[in-house]
């Protein structure tokens, strides 16, 4: 821990002095602060295991609702390439039918505390999605909202796939 109570990483090199004769005498110590370094291979961890998800996930900051961050397949669903397509952008320019007052509205209980997970079902393009949606408080990037976006069309259709299977095994 810091001096401030604040958990760090440190990098530690230790190197023994001896005197003539070959006793130790001590050792001389130098630490280097990591924490930053770590934490960023720790976030580049997280977002690359959130890329490979199927359902769309993303990070909008909680008092603009501007988009922080999506993955690859919210990128896709939203005809976006990478991070430069959905930079500047709100949720009011996604494919889900709300406006930012809309979905303040929406998620009131959210943003004011009452809840700390708010549903929501939304018809995008003939498909049946939830949102699932969460505040997050980041050190470094103040309170965030996560969306998880499940669609349950093609949960369902795996389902029934599922269901003729077995049905057709039995």
């Amino acid at each position: 821990e810091s001096a401030t109570g604040k958990t760090i990483w440190i990098s530690a090199t230790i190197m023994p002095f001896a005197d003539a004769m070959g006793g130790d005498q001590g050792h001389f110590l130098v630490c280097t602060d990591i924490t930053t370094s770590k934490e960023s291979e720790t976030h580049k961890t997280i977002f690359n295991s959130l890329d490979a998800l199927q359902d769309q996930v993303l990070l909008l900051d909680a008092d603009t609702l501007a988009i922080r961050y999506m993955n690859r397949s919210a990128c896709k669903f939203n005809e976006m390439q990478d991070r430069a397509d959905y930079e500047g952008k709100t949720v009011a320019e996604l494919q889900l039918g709300y406006s930012s007052e809309t979905f303040r509205e929406a998620i009131a209980d959210l943003l004011n505390g009452t809840t700390s997970l708010v549903e929501l079902a939304v018809h995008v393009a003939d498909r049946e999605f939830e949102l699932r949606i969460q505040a997050v408080d980041s050190l470094n990037q103040g309170r965030q909202l996560m969306i998880v976006m499940i669609d349950w069309t093609a949960w369902k259709e795996a389902e029934m796939l599922r269901a003729q299977f077995v049905s057709d095994v039995s």
